[in-house]
């Protein structure tokens, strides 16, 4: 989609959680494009106070107000030729929303103290976290501007609705911080791929930090990721491998054992949960419970009928 989209220049909303990679998606989105060899400004929406707003996004000239020595251009002229990025778009506040609504509907900005209108070609992005057609019947954020700045949406889905991406992400990330080499243990996949990520890939991010800077052999374990993200589940504990073969057998059945009672335990008992994490059949997982003597901790509306 974001390929198709760079060969347009209509306006696109990204919608999703914080940590979601909205921006990175921006990004890409004028890398792509006709215009990548212009600038890509960002402007947070949130961060930019009430009485600057004017002179932050259309800029001003010199002495349009106490302190103003210079000409500076803002936000809207300095991505001129490229794209301008609205991060939190839902954060402004109605006035605002109505300066900036101008701009769209006529390409053309006034400095603050200058009465010349200046056109500009920028393609404008946009980004929120925010419902906007709620708080559009809620009357706090403008229909007409939700029109302008979203031609097509983009909806970045969270990070627990897609645990196959974890693992990728996580090693892409790892590379990206200067540790390619490095790998994680089934133990740590299975702490990673468990954990709901409320910050998404962002929280990701930090917590492989935090991870690197932990581990040691290479191998990123369980225990070196943040105690937030293994929280209260239990990992079965780890023994090394007997060294004769004949042990081997007894050695596999009590590591798998105490991978399933940790496994069932993390989702208070409920097999079809555990089964579902674990991505095999509830008739299989109830045949591994009774071969280890596992309790079950939670009935079961859907256990095989004997």
């Amino acid at each position: 989609l974001v390929g198709k989209l760079a060969q347009s220049d209509v306006s696109v909303l990204f919608q999703g959680e914080t940590g979601t990679g909205k921006t990175s998606l921006a990004r890409e989105l004028h890398r792509c494009s006709i215009r990548s060899g212009k600038p890509f400004v960002e402007m947070v929406c949130s961060a930019i106070a009430e009485p600057l707003f004017e002179s932050e996004v259309f800029g001003h000239v010199r002495g349009a107000f106490t302190g103003a020595v210079r000409d500076r251009a803002g936000k809207f002229e300095a991505a001129e030729g490229g794209t301008l990025f609205l991060d939190e778009v839902g954060e402004l506040s109605p006035s605002s929303q109505a300066k900036l609504l101008r701009f769209l509907e006529d390409r053309t900005i006034e400095r603050v103290g200058d009465n010349k209108p200046l056109r500009l070609d920028v393609r404008v992005l946009a980004a929120t976290n925010r419902d906007l057609q709620d708080m559009i019947s809620q009357e706090s954020f403008r229909e007409d501007l939700y029109y302008r700045i979203n031609t097509l949406t983009i909806r970045l889905p969270p990070l627990r609705a897609r645990t196959e991406d974890i693992l990728p992400l996580a090693r892409q990330i790892l590379s990206k911080i200067g540790c390619a080499t490095a790998d994680f243990t089934d133990q740590a996949v299975r702490a990673l791929e468990a954990y709901s990520w409320p910050g998404n890939v962002r929280q990701l991010f930090n917590s492989l930090v935090h991870a690197t800077l932990h581990q040691s052999g290479g191998r990123i374990d369980a225990g070196d990721l943040p105690a937030e993200v293994t929280g209260n589940v239990r990992m079965p504990e780890r023994h090394s491998p007997p060294q004769r073969h004949h042990d081997l057998a007894a050695w596999l059945s009590a590591q798998e054992a105490g991978f399933l009672t940790a496994a069932l335990q993390e989702n208070q008992g409920n097999v079809t949960a555990t089964a579902r994490q674990l991505g095999i059949s509830r008739v299989t997982l109830y045949a591994k419970l009774k071969k280890y003597g596992i309790p079950q901790f939670a009935a079961d509306t859907d256990a095989p009928k004997p």
